[in-house]
């Protein structure tokens, strides 16, 4: 296994919207005053001290455009993977 595989879907979201707020040369102020939230809390949703809700994962990515779909789809698809590897059901077949 890779580093890359520990990473959490938490982790991945903040790491990606960091990414992308950096090459929209945006500030951290400038981001969480968007998201309606304190400039210290992004910057601790950043990494990896706070969670993000939802309502803000959704105006991150309005603003942003990181992925947050298309993250949550990977890792709703892995999810699913491992219920169907450690089903009872998968032993029936």
């Amino acid at each position: 296994m890779t580093e890359r595989e520990f990473v959490t879907v938490q982790e991945e979201i903040a790491e990606a919207m960091k990414e992308k707020r950096k090459q929209r040369g945006l500030s951290l102020q400038e981001t969480a005053d968007h998201l309606g939230i304190h400039m210290t809390s992004y910057r601790r949703i950043e990494i990896g001290q706070q969670r993000l809700k939802i309502d803000e994962a959704i105006k991150a990515e309005n603003l942003l455009q990181f992925g947050l779909y298309e993250i949550m789809r990977r890792w709703a698809e892995q999810f699913n993977n491992c219920l169907l590897y450690t089903s009872d059901a998968a032993d029936e077949g």
